[in-house]
């Protein structure tokens, strides 16, 4: 069972389900298409810390947990889950990543590291972008790519950026085009889109997008991957670089 700040920051960074819940079988599943098993526990949640807003209100609703192999629970027990969907049928089946017991360090911790998940991501960001610059927007038109024949297909918009202050890569000055999606399909449901005179922070690679794409490209398809100049003292911090 882990036991440090650092286990918690990388469950919850794995975890796309993070709930307290009271065992109240062990050995059976309430899912039809998932047979009992002696890994499989049932359990009530009593709180949650972190799911999806697809699955509803789960406080007080009976969910299936695939125990991890050194997990042997007991019926009776509050254990705090940290898991990702096996089965969304009926019921709600879940496998665990990793457990901690019910108590309020433990929530505390786990509250902690959710309030910091968004800069370690940022950070993450960071350190994966080739280019990270403070600048406006000053142009957008439609891409010229020949993009293959989808749905899904992007629609790529560019976007050509004036570089007021080069963070990471890049130059002052200078101008650099960027693609983004203009589409509205689900696989680009949080890209960023880009409008003439937008001002903030870029966080910048090279050669991540595709569909018809240059292979040197530049994009920003994470959410993260966009800021507004008020984050410009923790970016700078992120990068350990002086304001």
């Amino acid at each position: 069972m882990p036991e440090s700040g650092e286990d918690i920051a990388h469950l919850t960074q794995i975890a796309s389900i993070i709930v307290r819940v009271a065992i109240t079988q062990t050995g059976a599943s309430n899912e039809p298409t998932i047979p009992a098993n002696p890994r499989l526990v049932i359990g009530r949640i009593e709180a949650v810390f972190r799911a999806g807003p697809s699955l509803g209100n789960l406080v007080g609703r009976s969910v299936t947990i695939e125990l991890s192999p050194n997990h042997a629970a007991h019926s009776g027990q509050e254990v705090i889950f940290f898991a990702n969907g096996l089965v969304y049928g009926s019921q709600i089946v879940l496998r665990e990543v990793g457990h901690r017991h019910a108590d309020p360090e433990s929530e505390r911790e786990i509250h902690a590291a959710l309030e910091e998940t968004p800069a370690r991501h940022l950070k993450s960001r960071l350190e994966a972008a080739d280019i990270v610059i403070v600048g406006t927007v000053e142009h957008v038109e439609r891409s010229a790519i020949r993009e293959p024949i989808s749905f899904h297909a992007p629609n790529w918009m560019v976007a050509e950026l004036h570089v007021a202050n080069a963070l990471k890569g890049g130059r002052k000055d200078e101008r650099l085009k960027i693609l983004f999606p203009s589409a509205r399909d689900v696989l680009w449901a949080r890209v960023p889109r880009f409008h003439e005179h937008e001002k903030g922070i870029f966080l910048l690679q090279r050669g991540a997008v595709k569909w018809g794409a240059p292979a040197d490209a530049l994009s920003a398809l994470d959410p993260a991957d966009f800021q507004p100049d008020s984050a410009l003292p923790l970016v700078q911090q992120l990068l350990g670089r002086k304001p």
